[in-house]
């Protein structure tokens, strides 16, 4: 059997990643972690790593991910085509560096290895080179976010970059923040004709795996654990059969299941509602009245502000009534406007709509001195949102965008309006960020209220 392998080793491992790894790496895993348990999925991904130079993977935390990427620079360098430089990646620097430390160890315990040439003692820094050769391999670690525009390397691994070790959760303008370091520092480092994987868990419906998937160049793939839960078909059954991935879901609860290791967004799984039951609820066709054209109507009109702070926006937005369910007919970011301004603004439009409800968010009573003045609309209903209330108002747009047989709320296809709605977790809080402060959610939330007001009834969730 050992003979076997070892002609294996001399015809194929050079020439295909998964061989590589099963028939070479994998006496690394064997010495260090006492075995090595083979999988279909880990032959299909070093297939993709062989085929595509960009690729981005959500998969289940356990499953090889991390194994995989620490072989493919060693590979590249087993290969003895060229030198090869890798930069790893991960969310901190001393990370990235244990991670580095770990291929080092790999490399020392492989035979194919043992003649290499260590330039650097470094733990964790790997550079090294074949003997009486000029190939060299270099694997250097380093923190997302400080990331820097200026080395061009032949690799580019993305490791897990948006989870911090931690375990703190990041916000959306931290997330945000990650985004834009990728696409503005990241993308443009490997050399021509070069790779970069980012592979890793999925923090919110709106991270960098979800940009990734707009990017053409880029092979996007979501492997959960549990393939199909009917059928009970699972991505590695030698290492977690479905019996075990049920005992790990008892274990942890679904929702911690959900986000490692099925692939569901943290932020997502956190949320007040899920992206699903809010992207069911919009209009894509759907468009927002004219300002500059006559409004004829014959339906209720109803609506709600969130009043922002200084750094925050207030958010409008309007709603008829048909039938019972309420139809988005407009929505507004005020950014940066005075209150007199914003003011001036709602007024125009009760009258161009001859609102009948509009509830305002009077928690800070901003709006006060207007109402003592006789400045405010009759129709214009303030609620203190604190405590209960909060709780209240959330349960009312929860009741329509879960009614059954069919929500009874539609809304207009903005995508900030759509964030911030889903930025709003199961506390009823909503991270600080540069769109908003989940204005969007209460905004909405105080409309679906302002519509019973105006007929008296309720919505329940049957």
């Amino acid at each position: 059997m050992r003979s076997y392998r070892n002609l294996l080793k001399q015809k194929f491992a050079g020439e295909r990643f998964k061989y590589f790894f099963n028939l070479i790496w994998a006496q690394a895993l064997e010495a260090i972690e006492g075995k090595f348990v083979p999988g279909e999925h880990i032959n299909d991904w070093c297939d993709e790593l062989d085929r595509c130079n960009f690729t981005s993977k959500e998969s289940a935390r356990k499953f090889a991910k991390s194994e995989i990427l620490h072989a493919l620079g060693p590979y590249l360098f087993y290969k003895r085509k060229r030198s090869v430089e890798v930069f790893y990646f991960s969310y901190k620097q001393e990370l990235a560096a244990y991670h580095v430390a770990k291929i080092k160890k790999s490399m020392l315990e492989i035979p194919e290895f043992k003649n290499v040439v260590w330039i650097s003692p470094a733990e964790s820094i790997i550079h090294c080179k074949w003997p009486n050769s000029k190939i060299t391999l270099q694997i250097i670690p380093a923190g997302i976010k400080g990331a820097k525009r200026g080395p061009h390397p032949n690799v580019v691994i993305c490791d897990d970059i948006l989870k911090d070790p931690t375990q703190r959760k990041l916000n959306v303008a931290e997330l945000q923040e990650l985004s834009a370091t990728f696409a503005e520092q990241i993308l443009s480092m490997p050399k021509e004709g070069g790779q970069l994987h980012c592979w890793g868990t999925s923090q919110d419906p709106t991270d960098l795996f979800n940009e990734n998937r707009k990017r053409k160049n880029f092979n996007c793939t979501v492997c959960p654990a549990i393939i199909n839960e009917r059928k009970k078909i699972v991505l590695w059954p030698d290492m977690f059969p479905y019996e075990r991935l049920g005992e790990i879901r008892d274990e942890i609860r679904h929702k911690a299941f959900n986000k490692e290791y099925q692939c569901k967004p943290v932020r997502g799984e956190e949320g007040y509602f899920k992206s699903s039951e809010i992207d069911a609820v919009i209009d894509v066709d759907l468009l927002p009245i004219s300002l500059d054209s006559n409004f004829e109507n014959q339906e209720p009109v109803y609506g709600g502000l969130d009043l922002g702070k200084k750094r925050n926006p207030s958010h409008f937005t309007v709603f008829i009534d048909k039938d019972g369910t309420l139809i988005q007919i407009y929505e507004k970011w005020m950014d940066g406007w005075d209150y007199t301004e914003q003011l001036d603004y709602i007024k125009m439009f009760i009258e161009k709509c001859n609102m009948d409800c509009l509830e305002y968010d009077n928690t800070r009573g901003e709006f006060e001195m207007y109402a003592e003045q006789g400045q405010l609309p009759e129709c214009m209903v303030p609620v203190a949102m604190t405590g209960k209330k909060n709780f209240e108002l959330a349960a009312g747009f929860e009741a329509r965008v879960r009614a059954k047989p069919k929500p009874t709320i539609v809304l207009l296809p903005d995508d900030r309006q759509r964030n911030q709605i889903l930025a709003v977790d199961n506390d009823l809080r909503a991270p600080q960020m540069p769109d908003g402060h989940g204005d969007s959610f209460w905004s909405v939330a105080l409309a679906c209220e302002a519509s019973l007001a105006g007929r008296g009834d309720y919505i329940n969730i049957v």
